[in-house]
């Protein structure tokens, strides 16, 4: 779709990244911008657009994911992992081999929670996925509320996946410090724990 040249992104961009030139337009400074999305979900014209997804829009997280649930035998849940949480600067949507060792899950690093789609989270359940978690910045840490918007979709999500009769434990949310890779494990270790018990769905 075409931009409207409503330049509302451009008022709600946080990080200063875009601005309007006559005759090109809205114009996104890739120095300044930090993926966030904000701009993506303010466009009333569907016209806004990341430029470096750097392997982490919708359509390629949903590949991935759909990939490892696939070709696992022994896949269970899909990891959505904030890059400046759980992993700061990291521009790529996986991680070292030597850290997905465990096949019954997968981590895919996004660019910002508050980018995660509702299709997007409930895409793996489609694959077979006992669960899906997502994992974001603490309340104080993160510049753009995109853990905010990340918590009200995983809890819109949770209360519909109650009214079709899947347990909302198969949607986890959970808020880890920048690097804290320690606590993160830990918590995928319970989700996938609870999974175990929880069993596929049926």
């Amino acid at each position: 779709m075409n931009c409207a040249r409503c330049l509302i992104c451009i008022d709600a961009c946080p990080h200063e990244a875009r601005s309007y030139h006559e005759g090109e337009g809205v114009v996104v400074d890739p120095a300044k911008c930090k993926g966030c999305g904000i701009c993506i979900e303010v466009c009333p014209a569907g016209a806004a657009k990341i430029q470096n997804s750097f392997g982490t829009d919708r359509k390629e997280l949903m590949d991935r994911a759909s990939a490892f649930l696939s070709t696992q035998a022994s896949a269970k849940a899909i990891v959505f992992a904030c890059n400046w949480s759980y992993y700061p600067d990291l521009q790529a949507s996986t991680l070292p081999e030597a850290e997905t060792r465990d096949k019954s899950y997968e981590i895919l690093v996004n660019l910002c929670g508050g980018r995660l789609e509702r299709q997007l989270l409930m895409a793996p359940f489609l694959h077979n996925a006992w669960g899906v978690m997502v994992a974001v910045c603490p309340d104080d840490k993160c510049e753009h509320g995109g853990n905010l918007r990340a918590r009200e979709r995983v809890e819109d999500l949770r209360h519909t996946m109650e009214k079709i009769r899947i347990n909302p434990e198969r949607l986890q949310f959970v808020q880890i410090a920048a690097g804290d890779k320690t606590k993160f494990q830990a918590e995928i270790d319970t989700f996938v724990d609870r999974l175990n018990t929880l069993g596929p769905i049926r």
